[in-house]
């Protein structure tokens, strides 16, 4: 069995997906829940319907429920506009 799974742009794709038994006081039954096991994203149950958000990337900061910074967003290094716009990688020159 398959599960329904909204991308970013607004299509769909399907994924494998399993039976999962949810118990939450109310009412006890099984669910179809996708295997989160894709490399580039991150499966997600929001607003009734299944979403994939990258795993990396921006994106992941702004995941429902985060409340807290990330790790590197505190390291001023990481921070891509703190960098001058002269900026840029040179490659370092080999003796020959």
């Amino acid at each position: 069995m398959t599960v329904t799974v909204l991308l970013p742009d607004g299509s769909r794709y399907s994924v494998p997906g399993q039976l999962v038994w949810r118990d939450d006081g109310r009412h006890a039954r099984f669910e179809q829940v996708p295997i989160n096991c894709d490399p580039l994203w991150l499966l997600i149950f929001e607003k009734g319907h299944w979403l994939a958000k990258p795993r990396f990337g921006p994106d992941i900061a702004r995941l429902p429920g985060r409340e807290e910074p990330c790790w590197w967003e505190g390291i001023w290094q990481m921070d891509e506009s703190a960098l001058p716009d002269d900026d840029v990688a040179t490659p370092l020159s080999s003796a020959a």
